[in-house]
């Protein structure tokens, strides 16, 4: 899973589904996201996508987390994009709301995995244990503008590009993957993506397909001294 691709809200065409990447990543944060992107994952595992399916949720304590689930329960997701995650106990209580999903919508136990999205100054402080949580996590995505917000800081200040050191160890020693976050860029991308690679992620996040093909050929020759599992 070296490349996902962020399928927009709006002017989503089907071609997206075509583009190669490793996953997409449907959004159904909040109530709109899941009024559009409900049929969307359903035509992409209607038409046999090979891309992994992933959905974005809502944070636990969000009202639409449940309507997210059950919207979902026609075409269930192969993961799931816990947006600001914060604390291992937060990972482990979304493990076993999926557990319970899984076993309604008649989905193999652990089938579906956690992809944790660190983009707090409380969620990137607690990454270590974080990764460790749940066997169902399978990557760490970082945040960048997100952080920064928090921050009020500039994207590639100290404490953000500290942060995101912080987060490519944790993945490294749970052996889980490190995703960089999108570049908004795209004379910067082949730039962004080859410093990644550098600093121990082992893919890249994007919101153009037009991406999807200089961040694969970038991360596949990765030779990384850990193994994901």
């Amino acid at each position: 899973m070296r490349s996902c691709l962020i399928i927009p809200r709006a002017h989503v065409a089907e071609t997206m589904f075509t583009f190669g990447a490793g996953a997409l990543i449907f959004d159904f944060a909040d109530s709109e996201g899941i009024k559009r992107h409900a049929s969307l994952i359903r035509r992409a595992r209607e038409t046999l996508c090979p891309s992994r399916l992933l959905a974005r949720l809502p944070r636990l304590d969000d009202p639409a987390f449940d309507l997210a689930l059950e919207t979902l329960r026609g075409a269930a997701p192969d993961g799931v994009v816990l947006q600001a995650a914060e604390g291992a106990e937060t990972v482990q209580q979304l493990g076993s709301r999926l557990a319970v999903f899984e076993a309604e919508a008649d989905v193999a136990d652990g089938a579906i995995r956690i992809v944790a999205e660190l983009s707090t100054p409380a969620g990137l402080l607690s990454c270590a244990a974080l990764a460790r949580a749940s066997p169902r996590l399978h990557a760490l995505l970082f945040g960048r503008a997100a952080l920064a917000s928090a921050l009020g800081t500039e994207e590639n200040s100290a404490p953000v590009e500290t942060a995101r050191a912080l987060l490519a160890l944790a993945a490294a020693a749970a052996g889980a993957l490190a995703l960089d976050a999108p570049c908004r860029d795209p004379g910067k991308l082949k730039e962004e993506c080859v410093a990644a690679r550098r600093d121990g992620f082992l893919g890249k996040c994007a919101v153009s397909p037009k991406d999807i093909g200089v961040i694969e050929s970038v991360f596949s020759a990765d030779k990384s001294p850990h193994s994901p599992r």
